[in-house]
């Protein structure tokens, strides 16, 4: 599945309270006709089936545009070694994490198979192989190196599961006790964790 496109069915929501369902790309082509969900004037959302936000352009029966609409990966960044809450990574942002890591620990698994970013969505570190070598390269004989880059996972956001690592975290990098921090909000959770150097 691609990154930008959304997983049918998809579901447009206007403020009128009406709610479609479309199972097909078709569907939504033949009864949407002239739609444009980026227009203030539509006065409607439209999600896929994982509830995340779609954007949608259709003209004339045409579709134009079906993708989703991409939220930045908000900092700080968390992410939970092998060893578990004793292991865990926190980064200001994506900038920070991706200076930061080494593909090594990538290939590895040493961030787990994935992490969080301050709005509970699940991320993770994945390795794009080099393309062929460039003149320069052939000429001095230097081997392109793979490069680490982090994606943001196409699935629910999981705020919970991420506030159950901070707190185990805290409890184990502190002297906190658990029940005061079950009472902290999840941003002030963030905030309480040292963010890696």
């Amino acid at each position: 599945m691609s990154d930008r496109l959304p997983l049918f069915p998809i579901h447009v929501h206007f403020s009128d309270g009406n709610h479609w369902t479309l199972d097909t790309e078709l569907e939504l082509t033949q009864n949407l006709e002239w739609f444009d969900s980026d227009d203030p004037e539509e006065e409607a959302e439209v999600t896929d089936a994982l509830g995340r936000r779609v954007s949608v352009k259709i003209e004339c029966f045409r579709m134009l545009r079906l993708e989703l609409v991409s939220f930045p990966i908000r900092g700080p960044l968390i992410f939970v070694g092998s060893s578990g809450a004793s292991d865990v990574r926190a980064f200001r942002d994506a900038a920070h994490a991706i200076s930061r890591v080494e593909t090594i620990d990538v290939s590895n698994g040493g961030y787990g198979d994935h992490g969080w970013d301050a709005d509970g969505r699940l991320i993770k570190f994945v390795l794009r192989e080099p393309g062929p070598p460039g003149v320069l390269q052939r000429l001095f004989r230097v081997v392109p190196a793979a490069t680490v880059e982090l994606r943001m996972l196409d699935t629910s956001p999981e705020p919970e599961a991420l506030r159950r690592v901070l707190i185990a975290c805290l409890v184990e990098q502190t002297v906190a006790q658990a029940a005061a921090l079950e009472a902290m909000s999840l941003g002030e959770l963030l905030g309480s964790v040292p963010i890696s150097a």
